[in-house]
């Protein structure tokens, strides 16, 4: 809650005073870097298995020998779900819909944290496709 425009927030979340005066943490403010990570569950080793167990090239560009990037952002929650999923760098609709789908089937993850508190935290995940024969 704003007690006055003379406010402003860093980028980690810490409270800003200017002459005095102070802006509380929204519950709805989104956080690029936090002093605690969110942390898929069983850390990074846990999240390459997750994707490429599930993970499905369409077939469609199976005989096309198509790889690319797609970036995808999304919001860890306080309770660790996954939300806001969204396509942030387009490479082919096809491999895009399945990035989407293997984000959308992720656990809950470990939330961001910034002192005792859980922070709702933006995440931007590059994906490197590559198809093997």
């Amino acid at each position: 809650m704003f007690s006055s425009t003379a406010v402003a927030q860093d980028t980690i979340g810490h409270l800003i005073e200017v002459s005095g005066i102070k802006k509380d943490k929204q519950e709805d403010d989104v956080y690029d870097i936090v002093e605690v990570m969110p942390e898929f569950p069983g850390g990074d080793a846990a999240k390459r298995r997750f994707i490429a167990e599930h993970l499905q090239y369409p077939s469609v560009d199976k005989g096309t020998n198509i790889s690319g990037k797609v970036q995808v952002v999304f919001v860890v929650l306080q309770d660790g779900k996954l939300d806001s999923i969204k396509i942030w760098k387009k490479f082919n609709p096809a491999l895009d819909e399945a990035v989407l789908r293997v984000i959308q089937k992720m656990p809950k993850w470990k939330p961001g944290r910034q002192g005792a508190g859980m922070l709702r935290s933006g995440i931007n995940y590059l994906f490197i496709l590559i198809l093997n024969r």
